[in-house]
């Protein structure tokens, strides 16, 4: 009986705040969506980004190391183009 009784006050309790948490998970789910949204958008748009400058960044990368392996340091001078 008590185990009944007990279960019956937690129906009873979240019946009556159903609406409530209803609007809670309706916001839950909107905010879900939107946050998906925008990470989409970003994704496309660091790759797209990435693209235009991925072969100055591999050069850089790529003679930098280079640099540093043989031991040159700052005394080589790079020219980058941005276009």
């Amino acid at each position: 009986m008590p185990k009944s009784l007990l279960f019956l006050l937690i129906g009873f309790y979240f019946g009556e705040s159903y609406p409530k948490i209803n609007a809670y998970l309706d916001y839950t789910a909107i905010g879900t969506i939107a946050v998906a949204v925008i990470l989409i958008v970003i994704y496309f748009v660091v790759r797209k980004v990435s693209k235009k400058y991925y072969y100055n960044i591999y050069l850089f990368t790529f003679v930098f190391f280079n640099c540093v392996r043989d031991g040159l340091g700052s005394n080589v001078e790079l020219e980058f183009r941005f276009s």
